[in-house]
């Protein structure tokens, strides 16, 4: 999949300059909003982190380069390893740095990757990839043949950093979401709503009650900030739902609890539960 072409840091300023700034306040804020002249330097601000924060590659994509980089080669599959090549993140190409091998060796990403499309030397230089991003492995026993001995499978290990099985996905996203919160309330002096509803699909009219046609104000300036920063594919609603769900959740552990694990009378929880 190809990744997002998220906006350069230079061009923040011309991207979201007065007009685009007057735009985005006249489609989000109410038109009474007590300090309006808060709210550009607040989106601008949120862009700027916003922009700082995407262009950094997390460990689990660092992982999957270098997963698929090794598979590519072993299969030799010489076209997809050219393009993995040119396509490798400067993160991931310096995590295969770190490793420290003779250099008579050979074991290094190419610098030519036409290398890989020439017959004399595509198969050394994916030979070179391979031991390079493979430190060992162990062999396992998979799927019993009909005569009932069990075959073996090699699982290499990789040079690569260890997947992180929860880590979140959507982090600069859902943090930019967040900062353009703190630019309404900075606004407006209140929140914006917290929580949103997706818009009902016209094929399921005419039965469906409380219809939604249309996002809320913040919601649709939300949605405009994330096409100029080069996310026209995000999930606005699910990034909106997604900020309130994790912040019931930490309610949920901080909030005082009786014996049988519920929150007590009084509490925030016990009062939006009731």
């Amino acid at each position: 999949m190809k990744k997002p072409a998220i906006i350069a840091a230079d061009a923040v300023p011309y991207i979201f300059d007065v007009q685009c700034i007057e735009r985005l306040a006249k489609l989000g804020l109410p038109s009474d909003a007590p300090h309006p002249e808060r709210f550009a330097p607040a989106v601008l601000r949120a862009v700027d982190i916003y922009v700082d924060e995407a262009v950094v590659v997390s460990s689990n994509e660092i992982n999957r380069e270098i997963t698929g980089l090794y598979r590519a080669a072993v299969g030799r599959e010489y076209h997809d390893v050219a393009d993995r090549v040119q396509l490798l993140s400067a993160e991931a190409h310096a995590f295969l740095k770190k490793r420290r091998v003779p250099p008579s060796l050979g074991w290094k990403i190419p610098d030519d990757p036409d290398a890989l499309l020439d017959p004399a030397t595509q198969d050394q230089v994916c030979e070179n990839i391979v031991q390079l991003c493979r430190i060992g492995g162990r062999w396992e026993k998979s799927r019993d043949r009909p005569s009932g001995r069990p075959s073996m499978t090699f699982v290499p290990h990789l040079h690569a950093p260890p997947l992180r099985p929860h880590f979140a996905k959507r982090s600069a996203e859902l943090n930019f979401v967040m900062n353009l919160q703190l630019a309404y309330r900075q606004a407006t002096d209140e929140y914006p709503p917290l929580a949103v509803r997706r818009v009902t699909p016209t094929k399921r009219l005419p039965k469906t009650k409380h219809l939604r046609k249309r996002l809320p104000p913040f919601a649709l300036m939300v949605r405009e900030c994330l096409k100029l920063v080069g996310r026209p594919d995000a999930d606005v609603v699910g990034l909106i739902n997604g900020l309130q769900s994790r912040a019931n959740k930490q309610l949920w552990k901080l909030a005082p609890k009786d014996d049988k694990g519920q929150p007590l009378p009084g509490s925030r929880l016990s009062r939006s539960k009731s």
